[in-house]
């Protein structure tokens, strides 16, 4: 039971209903267990409520904090259930719409929050909720960049050494620099992972990704896996937006992937974070500079024409009396709140992301959509790791090298297999024109009650199908999030038909997504 709600009387006695205790470890879980790094727990003594996901909030939880009483839950989904009825965050959406992804603590929803970076919450009758700690802020280090790559390599050995188990491993293995970096790890140290697994892309986008996971596990003589996307993706697409609460335009292409894993691993090793903490992901030297002279407008300016390529005909779907509220001036206003938060880190833009983008969005894959399939490792997330990572200086990872050489310094032996190329492989035509067919047939029956416009909504649909092409509009994928959101927010038990009707066909919706 991954819920849990207390209700305080005026007598202050608190009715208890759900699981008055929770803890995603399995019985027995001891230091040097994997799962011992990453965790969700809570816990009420009949005086206080205990929260605490580890490490730093990654393990989503969401609460909704209401008068006398507190719900939490795992999944959105179910404290719409018991609220009965939710309201529209709309500066929480104006964001989303135009960023892709929820800032801090916000979800698309007023009355539930998401648990912050800091990781913690506690909740008692009287105080209501208090949000104790915070979350990292590593001074700049001293070090030149050979030295940092050493520390780098040293770092990641330790956290993947102390994190190893004799369970089954699977890596879900692509064409990039993080997973790689994991699976020549867990090579170098003798326990290399029970087989690697592969997802082809969704068109246009080509499959080098598959190509070059092939040629690793070639060279390293690893069994490898290859997972087919469906035809036809829309429930593939509404199941992702139960599965992450709402909270991600991305993942959909993760759906077969996880299924297959289901029953075939215990562990699945993931690359989160390396990228963004690593690479240098998304900083820009002018942003960056902008930021460090405390030109937050300019900042936020910049992450909008970054992100938001489409202002112009979100503003025409949008409803004429809700513009306003859903503005892009209201998205701004938010971003460079949140961006103030971040201000006094010495690389915060790196911080900005990491904390927003891959704890709020990309976690939802690893922590949430393997909730109850397979136990997440993620040995990038490691204690002492990421304040190093954070520490380094911007100039050192600037350029996007930094994680690229540090793997070739440490595993000279590969460091000649290519990684994956970025570009439109793939004939789309066909795929974008069901896509947007499915599309319509969804939206028509739903936008009408939503933030959009019907009739522009369905003639932009239309063009699509006739002249099929990945939207510049607006990300269908989005779209399709964001009128199912509205929709939730008026009938919460749609979401329960909705996963009742789709577990018949989209297995993991049926799991038992409770701790062993």
């Amino acid at each position: 039971m991954t819920w849990l709600r207390l209700d305080a009387g005026k007598d202050s006695t608190v009715l208890a209903s759900g699981a008055v205790s929770y803890d995603s470890r399995p019985p027995g879980t001891q230091e040097g267990d994997a799962a011992f790094h990453y965790y969700l727990r809570w816990s009420w003594d009949g005086k206080a409520l205990e929260i605490e996901s580890v490490p730093w909030g990654f393990a989503p939880v969401f609460y909704a904090e209401q008068s006398k009483s507190i719900l939490v839950s795992t999944r959105i989904d179910e404290i719409l259930a018991m609220l009965g009825s939710a309201t529209i965050d709309e500066t929480a959406i104006a964001v989303f719409t135009r960023l892709g992804f929820f800032l801090d603590s916000d979800t698309p929803f007023k009355e539930v929050k998401a648990l912050s970076g800091a990781g913690r919450l506690r909740w008692t009758p009287d105080t209501g909720v208090a949000l104790p700690g915070e979350r990292p802020k590593p001074a700049r280090l001293d070090v030149t960049r050979e030295e940092a790559m050493r520390e780098y390599a040293k770092l990641f050995r330790a956290a993947v050494r102390n994190r190893q188990s004799s369970r089954t491993k699977v890596v879900p293995l692509s064409g990039g620099r993080d997973s790689r970096h994991v699976v020549l790890e867990l090579c170098a140290q003798g326990t290399a992972p029970d087989y690697c697994i592969t997802a082809k892309h969704f068109p246009p986008k080509n499959n080098s990704d598959l190509e070059v996971a092939l040629c690793v596990c070639a060279a390293l003589g690893l069994r490898h896996v290859e997972i087919a996307q469906p035809r036809w993706r829309l429930q593939n697409d509404i199941a992702k937006n139960i599965l992450t609460s709402y909270c991600s335009d991305e993942h959909t292409w993760a759906l077969p992937l996880v299924n297959a894993i289901r029953g075939s691993a215990t562990e699945v090793w993931d690359g989160i974070g390396g990228d963004v903490l690593s690479a240098g992901l998304f900083l820009v030297e002018k942003t960056l500079k902008k930021y460090t002279n405390g030109d937050l407008v300019g900042v936020a300016t910049d992450l909008l024409e970054r992100w938001n390529k489409s202002e112009s005909m979100i503003t025409h779907l949008i409803k004429e009396d809700l513009r306003h509220r859903v503005g892009v001036g209201v998205a701004r206003e938010r971003i460079i709140r949140e961006l103030a938060s971040h201000a006094d880190c010495h690389n915060p833009l790196t911080s900005f992301y990491f904390w927003n983008r891959t704890r709020r969005e990309i976690a939802l894959y690893t922590f949430s959509m393997f909730e109850g399939i397979a136990q997440p490792v993620a040995p990038f997330l490691d204690d002492d790791l990421v304040p190093f990572l954070l520490a380094l200086p911007a100039e050192h990872v600037i350029d996007h090298t930094f994680h690229t050489e540090t793997i070739s310094a440490a595993y000279p032996r590969w460091s000649h297999i290519e990684y994956e190329h970025y570009d439109e492989g793939q004939d789309a035509r066909s795929y974008w024109r069901r896509f947007h067919l499915q599309l319509l047939g969804y939206c028509a029956l739903r936008a009408g009650k939503s933030m959009l416009r019907p009739l522009p909504l369905a003639r932009g649909l239309l063009r699509e199908i006739i002249a099929p092409h990945e939207s510049s509009w607006l990300s269908p994928i989005a779209l399709q999030c964001f009128v199912q959101m509205i929709c939730a927010s008026a009938k919460a038990t749609s979401i329960a038909k909705a996963r009742r009707h789709l577990s018949e066909k989209i297995p993991i919706l049926g799991t038992d997504r409770h701790p062993a």
